[in-house]
């Protein structure tokens, strides 16, 4: 199993199909736009797909390779660390700080 982080392609911009709000009035659309702006800043100064090609060669060329690995900023390899060692509760919190989710 390959985890990727944020890379810089083109995948972003085919999300905006992806359940947006229906309309302007409808209570989400400001969050979604803040949330997906946030996201889409992520994969834009992201490392390019070059970085992640070269892991999966080294992946397949290797004898014996581990059953997981992760290719990403040390930001979102921090984040898998924490999810695993926080309480549930404190991680969404930090998660809803960096998307600016307000509740």
């Amino acid at each position: 199993v390959l985890n990727p982080g944020d890379f810089n392609t083109n995948n972003s911009l085919g999300r905006h199909e992806f359940l947006p709000p229906e309309s302007e009035d409808d209570p989400y659309a400001e969050q979604f736009k803040r949330t997906l702006g946030i996201i889409e800043r992520d994969e834009t100064t992201g490392r390019g797909p070059e970085v992640l090609a070269k892991k999966i060669v080294k992946i397949v060329e290797s004898k014996n390779p581990r059953q997981r690995y992760i290719n990403a900023s040390f930001d979102q390899r921090l984040a898998v660390l924490l999810k695993y060692i926080l309480p549930g509760k404190l991680f969404r919190k930090i998660l809803e700080t960096y998307y600016k989710i307000e509740r």
